[in-house]
């Protein structure tokens, strides 16, 4: 058995590349655009260091890496620099500490042309390339050995990705370190670079661009699924993720990874020190005074390292203790992966997103109608919480027919 028998499971965290001694094993995309490892059979030895250190078929090893003293919190950066966030600023904050502790952070961010891998910085003023979502999984590129050559020199080293970019991490290092904390994200699902740059190339084709945004915040927005394209001519683009081809994919579940529908790492067992995303229960009691119209960040702190650096920054938080279980019953990949939609097939196998990409007539049922678009004026004209007032009430009563239907 290699590496490449675990195809259908593969995350595509790249430790596999990293750890393979004669360096034979590379990452092709396949026809969906997903990147998988490829083995040179003429120069591999069949040590099988690929297949006894992955993440995915080797989940006894990593179980010694699994955290779970969670305390659960929502919290909101009170950072300057928290607008650039996606949510509540708090990656910011605890990236800060550790570099102003002489330490070294890694996390995603854009290249030149636009393209997410995975970099690391080494000063504050560096830190804004690695906030903001950027929803397409990342190249790993060499910072896993890159996180070892800092850790063998004694420095601090925090590195934030999705739990099975995590899980990698530990499977390149074979060890947890001292100096090592790790934020791992609390992922939907990852759709394919290959993908993504191709959106940005059909983007770029009339006017160069000059930087990226997936989620806007504007003055009746907390952080809305709105993508910001700003072009080197001055011209911007603010798209409803129902307008996107890209941004409707992602949020449809449509373009991920095989391995997404049915992630191990989707659980309230995590991987990493600190597990950040957005608080799914920020706006759900109407007696909750947190914020209750802000982004809010919900911080699950799982093991005492993740304590540790959340006591050195918690003057720069607001924050409140969270009811993980309500949270979790909400924010569903802390419970679950998720569930592969029935068009996902048609979307990627039949190649609709790229078609769609290259201006290709495909079927109507993926584009967007006029009554969504109706949806989303209305939207931009109504108060955030004449919004939450809404979304409560249609959420009480779906609550409700549930329950109605159990009885029965």
């Amino acid at each position: 058995m290699n590496v490449e028998n675990n195809i259908v499971n593969c995350t595509g965290c790249q430790s596999c590349v990293l750890l393979c001694p004669e360096g034979c094993i590379s990452m092709k995309a396949d026809i969906e655009g997903h990147k998988y490892p490829v083995i040179d059979h003429t120069r591999c030895i069949n040590c099988s260091l690929c297949i006894r250190r992955c993440p995915m078929s080797a989940n006894d090893y990593l179980k010694s890496f699994k955290k779970t003293n969670i305390t659960a919190i929502k919290a909101v950066s009170i950072q300057p620099q928290k607008a650039n966030s996606a949510s509540g600023g708090i990656f910011y904050t605890l990236a800060r500490r550790i570099l102003k502790d002489g330490g070294v952070v890694f996390g995603a961010a854009f290249n030149q042309d636009f393209h997410v891998h995975h970099v690391y910085v080494e000063e504050v003023d560096k830190l804004e390339c690695l906030q903001g979502s950027k929803y397409v999984q990342s190249d790993i590129g060499t910072c896993y050995a890159n996180v070892q050559f800092y850790l063998k020199k004694g420095r601090k080293v925090l590195f934030s990705g999705t739990p099975c970019q995590i899980a990698g991490l530990y499977a390149y290092l074979g060890k947890d370190c001292e100096e090592l904390i790790t934020i791992d994200l609390i992922c939907h699902g990852v759709p394919s670079g290959v993908l993504w740059d191709q959106y940005v190339r059909q983007r770029q084709e009339k006017e160069k661009i000059d930087s990226i945004r997936f989620r806007v915040k504007g003055p009746k927005d907390k952080a809305s699924f709105k993508m910001l394209i700003t072009y080197k001519n001055g011209t911007k683009q603010c798209l409803h993720a129902e307008e996107d081809v890209y941004f409707k994919g992602f949020l449809s579940n449509e373009t991920f990874r095989n391995s997404c529908y049915q992630c191990p790492f989707a659980t309230d067992i995590r991987y990493g020190d600190i597990t950040i995303g957005d608080c799914a229960t920020s706006v759900k009691y109407e007696s909750d005074d947190f914020r209750p119209y802000e982004a809010v960040s919900t911080v699950l702190l799982n093991s005492s390292k993740g304590h540790t650096l959340w006591n050195l920054c918690i003057d720069n938080f607001e924050y409140a203790p969270l009811d993980f279980e309500e949270e979790r019953n909400f924010n569903h990949q802390l419970s679950h992966p998720t569930k592969r939609p029935i068009s996902r097939d048609y979307v990627l196998k039949e190649g609709v997103l790229f078609d769609l990409l290259e201006g290709k007539s495909v079927e109507l049922k993926y584009r967007l109608g006029w009554h969504k678009k109706l949806g989303h004026i209305i939207s931009d004209f109504l108060s955030i919480k004449t919004r939450y007032h809404i979304k409560y009430f249609q959420k009480n009563i779906s609550k409700s027919k549930g329950n109605n239907e159990r009885i029965k």
